[in-house]
């Protein structure tokens, strides 16, 4: 056995495994190029197909058959072969390259009917799915394995956070050799092994004390990754020798894409298994590996919306002082209970308050500096050391750690803390003692003995859900003390304006009135609904939202306009409606500058009437762009003119597209929101043909002054 310099530990991980040179020679290999030749070879040729010497040169077809090309095709093909002696042969393929892998297994059994394999898995489904804990359908799974394999030990393996791995479930044929709750260290699997698992999900080491066949010929380097037969690392078996195994398979359990953990089986005796049995075997994990999804689904989203319904209920209560952070001072056990924790503090600024087991000041105010420092808004580990070390001195109070960095000027930081949970771990075998050969070599370790260690410095993990929870409520704290913050302002503006009203002229007394008091307020709607918006996940909700911001967003531009108006009673329409449309073409974008088309004529208006007016008008172009042309670009015209002596005024808005069927969408917001402000102006609105296109016409008695 190779034996390897103790002064690097890693290089277990960097051996590579995948490229063996060998098979294990309870089958054969052969390397087939394009045109079929056999060009590499592993195996005994003689046992197996009662050939002596080794095939290479051969085309295949002389070695297993006249017809073996067109069985042959394509990557993954599965086939029983029928040898010269009248034994049969699995048939397995592997695409590499050019190059075409064939292997060939000896079958001692016969395979089960169709009806007997159904059978077997829907007992297994059910078995599994009828679990009450996820702990109980591994349980299940580890059982159906061990029945369909006659292995004596079936574990199921999970991998820890760390890499290490702990025996959850276990079927035995010998109680008294049980490994279950035992933890295994993350070095037992080198990480290409683990990366191995992943791509093929099965591995069988029919006899650990094989001989491997190597492979011989000009077909080179070969990646064995995808072959049953593939040898494994003499490290491994010798492993698996200390562990006193004869036999060993491993099945992958992968979920989302990740290694989750393994079927791993074990036999007294060396014991093969067949390629029907290992079929089932993947299946079995694959079926539990769905049933771990879906519980952990299930259990993620009712803990989400756990953490929601405290939010929610939090939310409210910040809203009722003067500012946020003396919110958050005030309601800091609430804070805390968020989320499970032992303990919780608020930092603004400077200002520390606690709650609950967590470090003291000095200590807090020196971890915030250094959350501020790193640039993810959210922070979260079990072994708050391991990332800070100064959280040692502090470790018993508060191993773990979960913050949101809500804000960095001025400082906002919320923490939960986790205390230290002391937990007996037991090993099979020291997991500290890698190095036993002689003169510092590295060997497989040899004790499996129960090895049990202290495990100090760590709290319970976090999840994944549980960290979502503390970005979700730092966002939301962000967002209530912005929209605090323009209360504030909204109030000192107000403020300003009351003082002011007694010694500004007419102009400015009704100007300011609409520009501080509406455009204010609408500023507040209009911030209000983006973060509405931004806090959903549904597209066509968000959608209302930004048309209501949009409709909001018209109304403060009209009052933007009216404040730069000459006088204070009338206004000159044509200058006025000719500054909305620019404002509405800048917001919809430069595409537009060119389709809209404003004829106006002079004419003036009384002041209180242009407003209503141009939030018609506003309204009208904005449906004409969302309606007319279904997301596209066309023309549009905007036209005002008198139409009597006694000072009537026609205002249409007409576009060329879609036509009348589009203009108006009845009992919708837009709808109701037009026709009241005609009815405020009363005047009338009709909708015409234009040949294409839609025109709405306003007509408005009297309004020219």
């Amino acid at each position: 056995m190779a034996e390897l310099p103790a002064s690097d530990l890693t290089i277990c991980d960097r051996e590579p495994i995948h490229i063996p040179g060998a098979i294990q020679p309870h089958g054969l290999l052969i390397v087939l190029d394009q045109s079929g030749a056999i060009v590499g070879c592993a195996g005994d040729f003689d046992r197996h197909l009662g050939r002596s010497g080794t095939p290479l040169g051969l085309p295949v077809e002389q070695l297993l058959g006249a017809d073996i090309r067109r069985r042959l095709a394509g990557t993954g093909h599965r086939g029983i072969l029928e040898a010269q002696d009248g034994s049969s042969l699995d048939v397995t393929t592997h695409h590499q390259g050019p190059s075409l892998i064939v292997e060939l297994e000896p079958i001692d059994t016969a395979p089960p009917s169709a009806a007997e394999a159904l059978a077997r898995v829907q007992d297994a489904a059910r078995s599994i799915a009828a679990a009450h804990t996820p702990i109980a359908a591994c349980q299940a799974a580890a059982a159906t394995v061990q029945q369909v394999t006659g292995y004596d030990r079936v574990m199921v393996y999970r991998f820890l956070g760390d890499g290490a791995g702990r025996v959850i479930a276990e079927a035995l044929s010998d109680p008294s050799q049980t490994l279950l709750h035992q933890h295994f260290p993350a070095t037992d699997i080198p990480q290409q092994a683990r990366a191995l698992y992943v791509r093929n999900r099965i591995r069988l080491i029919p006899d650990i004390a094989y001989t491997p066949a190597p492979l011989i010929g000009d077909a080179g380097v070969i990646d064995m990754s995808d072959c049953i037969l593939r040898s494994v690392s003499p490290i491994h078996l010798q492993y698996l020798r200390n562990m006193g195994v004869a036999a060993s398979a491993s099945v992958s359990i992968v979920v989302d894409d990740k290694l989750w953990g393994l079927i791993a089986c074990h036999a007294n005796a060396p014991r093969a298994i067949p390629h029907e049995a290992r079929q089932l075997c993947c299946l079995v994990a694959e079926l539990l590996a769905t049933d771990i999804a879906r519980r952990a689904d299930a259990a993620s989203h009712a803990q989400a919306l756990r953490y929601a319904r405290r939010r929610e209920e939090l939310v409210p209560l910040l809203l009722d002082m003067d500012s946020i952070e003396a919110a958050l001072d005030a309601s800091i056990p609430d804070v805390a209970a968020l989320l499970p924790c032992d303990g919780a503090a608020v930092w603004s600024d400077g200002t520390i308050t606690v709650t609950g087991s967590a470090p003291d000041e000095a200590a807090v105010s020196a971890l915030v500096q250094w959350l501020l420092r790193r640039d993810a808004p959210v922070f979260a580990s079990s072994s708050l050391r391991e990332s800070y070390p100064p959280a040692e001195a502090f470790a018993g109070a508060a191993s773990g750690l979960a913050a949101s960095v809500v804000r960095r000027e001025p400082g906002l930081v919320l923490m939960w803390f986790r205390a230290e949970q002391v937990e007996a771990v037991n090993w099979a075998g020291n997991p500290h003692k890698a190095v036993e050969g002689p003169a510092g070599m590295l060997t497989p370790r040899k004790s499996f003995d129960l090895w049990r260690e202290t495990v100090r410095g760590r709290s319970a993990p976090w999840t994944d859900t549980e960290i979502e929870a503390a970005r979700r409520f730092g966002e939301a704290v962000c967002d209530l003390a912005r929209q605090k913050n323009l209360a504030d302002l909204n109030r000192q503006l107000r403020t300003a304006v009351s003082a002011r009203d007694e010694i500004i002229d007419k102009k400015d007394l009704l100007m300011r009135e609409v520009h501080h008091r509406v455009q204010n307020s609408l500023q507040l709607v209009t911030s209000m609904l983006h973060i509405q918006a931004a806090d959903v996940d549904d597209e066509a909700i968000r959608h209302q939202f930004e048309l209501a911001r949009q409709r909001v967003m018209a109304v403060a531009m009209a009052h933007r306009r009216l404040w730069r108006a000459d006088e204070a009673d009338t206004i000159n329409l044509d200058t006025f409606l000719e500054e909305i449309g620019e404002s509405l073409v800048e917001s919809w974008g430069p595409a537009w500058e060119s389709q809209l088309v404003v004829r106006v004529a002079p004419v003036r208006v009384a002041t209180g009437d242009a407003v209503i007016l141009a939030l018609l008008v506003t309204e009208l172009l904005t449906n004409a762009v969302k309606h007319a042309y279904d997301g596209a670009i066309g023309p549009l015209e905007l036209r005002a003119e008198q139409k009597s002596e006694g000072g009537g005024l026609e205002v249409s808005v007409c576009d060329r597209g879609k036509g009348f069927a589009g203009a108006e969408k009845a009992g919708s917001f837009g709808s109701r929101l037009t026709r009241g402000l005609v009815r405020q102006l009363k005047g009338r609105i009709d909708f015409h043909d234009n040949g294409p296109g839609t025109r709405a016409t306003l007509t408005l008695p009297d309004r020219v002054v």
